[in-house]
């Protein structure tokens, strides 16, 4: 894709009137921006994170492919979104766990209650 092509699709990326427009008006046409669009966003994309968010973006698509309707398709990115979120919240949990040992210094979301307080020498200039 040419640059002037892609500054052209960036123009429209936050103007919700015109995806809209275009959804009713023409829906191949939508189809093809948006993906154009993500192809853009997931190849500027830092190499260590691209691949991540390809997988991500391939789970999305295959949701809205399954997807009976528009609002089905809604629900279940959404359901997929919460579910990561929900695996990284149980993952946290656990690095907290191995590093607080068994749990009975953190409350019931896994947050830190208390900590030792290391102590530290006066400096000269201090005394």
């Amino acid at each position: 894709m040419t640059k002037a092509k892609s500054n052209r699709i960036l123009k429209y990326q936050d103007d919700f009137d015109f995806w809209a427009r275009l959804a009713r008006r023409n829906p191949e046409r939508f189809e093809r921006l948006r993906s154009q669009m993500i192809a853009e966003f997931l190849n500027t994309a830092p190499e260590e994170k691209r691949i991540r968010l390809q997988r991500v973006q391939w789970r999305v698509d295959q949701a809205r492919k399954l997807a009976r309707n528009p609002v089905d398709s809604l629900n279940r990115i959404s359901r997929l979104m919460w579910d990561e979120l929900m695996t990284l919240n149980s993952e946290q949990k656990r690095l907290i766990n191995i590093f607080c040992g068994d749990g009975s210094k953190t409350n019931s979301d896994g947050v830190v209650k208390s900590a030792a307080i290391m102590p530290f020498r006066k400096r000269d200039s201090e005394e």
